[in-house]
């Protein structure tokens, strides 16, 4: 850094900070919210795999009849998301509130607004690869938080007592460490489901556009003058979401690899960032 002395900079005399674990509550709260979020995505998968396995050909497969099968599942296991933010804006996970909101963003506006306003979006291919891989994606994240947050619960008097003796704290941590395959899962799985989901994302939202060109959606919710004094061309709209996407995904996925070999490898961690 610029105007750091030669012989000692502070970066470097510098420890990670300890903060103080969270409290049993919140393990215990992160643990129950982790299983039902569990529940609700391998209900969406059950309900995707025998859709698939009903149905003999591709007209049977697209839309209406996938879209209607998974609509209210698919609608509560992604609204349950939005905690994500919350959990993370007050501080009792280590994600990054911006980052976790733009992921939460990209599908919920998929979710509650594109499928439900702009059939198109669920008639094609996509549409059954973006579930798949949003599916895949959460079946390996979720239990690997059930099991994080089960063994802070059942190591948590310890963890309290360790706090500020660097031992003893290790020694806590060794003991809180998930198994390497729910591990290796949880932060190898994205690699190829990371990119398939976002692809078929891009698809879903470009066959919205020719829909979203017509006057409704020209000005919405209501053409003004109205009560609001406001309008959006969605259009206009989806067409930047869709710029924002190209340098959005890359810098997400970029993160990713990084905590990937942050937490399978230890590398980087003087540069360790909160997560």
């Amino acid at each position: 850094m610029a105007g750091a002395a030669p012989a000692a900079s502070p970066v470097a005399a510098k420890k990670d900070p300890v903060v103080r674990p969270p409290s049993l509550a919140a393990h215990l709260y992160l643990f129950l919210y982790n299983c039902v979020a569990t529940a609700a995505w391998g209900y969406v998968f059950f309900l995707f795999v025998q859709h698939t396995l009903e149905k003999s050909s591709w007209t049977d497969f697209a839309a209406p009849s996938l879209y209607r099968a998974l609509e209210f599942p698919l609608t509560v296991a992604q609204s349950m998301q939005a905690m994500e933010v919350v959990h993370a804006a007050a501080g009792i996970v280590r994600s990054g509130v911006m980052t976790t909101l733009t992921q939460v963003f990209s599908r919920i506006q998929l979710v509650l607004f594109l499928f439900r306003h702009v059939p198109e979006t669920h008639d094609t291919a996509a549409f059954g690869s973006l579930i798949a891989a949003w599916c895949l994606a959460e079946l390996l994240r979720y239990p690997f938080f059930c099991a994080q947050e089960l063994l802070h619960c059942i190591h948590h008097r310890e963890a309290k007592k360790a706090f500020g003796d660097e031992a003893a704290m290790a020694a806590v941590k060794a003991k809180t460490e998930v198994p390497m395959i729910l591990k290796w899962l949880r932060y190898s799985g994205f690699t190829f489901l990371y990119p398939v989901g976002i692809t078929s994302e891009v698809v879903c939202m470009l066959s919205a556009l020719p829909t979203l060109q017509l006057p409704h959606f020209a000005h919405y919710p209501v053409p003004m003058p109205n009560t609001l004094n406001f309008e959006v061309n969605l259009h206009c709209l989806y067409v930047l979401i869709l710029l924002a996407y190209i340098p959005g995904s890359f810098m997400l996925y970029t993160h990713m690899l990084q905590q990937r070999k942050k937490n399978l490898y230890g590398a980087g961690a003087e540069e360790k960032k909160r997560q």
